[in-house]
């Protein structure tokens, strides 16, 4: 499920198999929503409540009319996860995690730039940025260039540098069947993420 920004829309996919629906009156009545497949995860961008995304088999959705309509844009993404992450303060800009890195849409443009320094990437998040900036935290799970292993990074610079977050003996078994990670939109350098079997674990980043 997703909400517009201004709290107006919903935008609902029951389970696999279903199609997508959207209501504007808060659940009284839903209308079907037009050119979405039929296993679905919808996010609102956080600015502008027009717009809603989604992310499946490499295609990716764009609906300017509240979720009413999706318009499909294919991409060469393989193996990206449906748990796609809006940039908050940046309408129109997506973070999309992939077996093949990590890579941000830009849908003013239909841009789609793949951040060079990720090798692969299993779940992305923002959080609140660094001393309150309006430029997110990025959070990911995933392998960088140059490392073995996959662990959780935090970028303060919109994925110029990256931040190992955790080690060896913290993993967890990442983010397991729930594929999430995401930072707090309140603490600085917090992020939770999903895990094989153990629950929710969060952790709180601490400088020297």
């Amino acid at each position: 499920v997703a909400i517009s920004a201004d709290g107006t829309c919903i935008v609902w996919n029951p389970c696999a198999g279903m199609p997508t629906f959207q209501t504007i009156n808060f659940g009284q009545t839903w209308t079907k929503s037009n050119g979405t497949p039929t296993q679905f995860h919808p996010v609102a961008d956080l600015d502008n409540p027009n717009l809603m995304y989604g992310f499946a088999d490499g295609i990716f959705y764009l609906s300017t009319d509240k979720g009413l309509n999706f318009k499909s844009v294919p991409t060469s993404i393989e193996g990206g996860s449906p748990l796609i992450r809006a940039v908050p303060g940046q309408s129109g800009k997506v973070l999309i995690a992939a077996q093949s890195g990590l890579y941000l849409i830009d849908c003013n443009t239909l841009e789609i730039k793949r951040f060079g320094n990720i090798a692969s990437c299993e779940a992305v998040g923002t959080g609140i940025g660094l001393n309150g900036n309006r430029c997110p935290s990025i959070y990911i799970y995933g392998t960088t260039d140059g490392t073995d292993g996959k662990f959780v990074y935090r970028s303060d610079d919109m994925g110029n540098t990256w931040i190992a977050v955790n080690n060896s003996k913290t993993q967890f078994g990442g983010p397991g069947n729930g594929r999430f990670i995401i930072g707090d939109n309140n603490i600085f350098g917090r992020c939770y993420m999903s895990t094989a079997g153990r629950g929710i674990v969060y952790c709180d980043f601490k400088t020297k």
